[in-house]
């Protein structure tokens, strides 16, 4: 079981860096964040967060710690992507024109015929007549 911790936040980048390192500690859990805002100003002094703002961030931790934690598991998928400038772009692309074609057709009672329509929109065929 994980302990639960209370951790003192300033809505900064480091704040933000050490709660996605506590986040990725097995023994503890944040419960609470703790912050300081003057009356004054109504903001966070170190940092001059808004407590708006710093409301939003709060609110926002958890899905910020599984966007971070998604480019984790992928980051190598996706630096190959970068570096060998290489996509499924194309599949995707054609699957996209596949189910287009199903939902146009609204059903087809045989494969046959759903295979037909699938070469024949994604098929590239020239269907005018070519003159030389």
């Amino acid at each position: 079981m994980r302990e639960p911790v209370a951790m003192c936040f300033s809505g900064g980048k480091d704040s933000m860096m050490a709660l996605q390192a506590l986040h990725n500690d097995k023994r503890h859990e944040v419960v609470d964040l703790i912050t300081t805002v003057t009356d004054a100003y109504d903001c966070v002094s170190m940092h001059g967060t808004r407590r708006s703002l710093l409301r939003l961030q709060c609110a926002a931790v958890k899905e910020v710690i599984k966007i971070t934690e998604m480019v984790e598991r992928h980051f190598d998928g996706v630096c190959n992507a970068l570096c060998h400038e290489q996509s499924n772009a194309k599949a995707e692309r054609i699957n996209g024109k596949i189910q287009e074609v199903k939902t146009i057709g609204r059903g087809y009672r045989r494969f046959e015929n759903f295979r037909v329509a699938i070469l024949f929109f994604c098929g590239g065929l020239e269907l005018y007549p070519q003159y030389s």
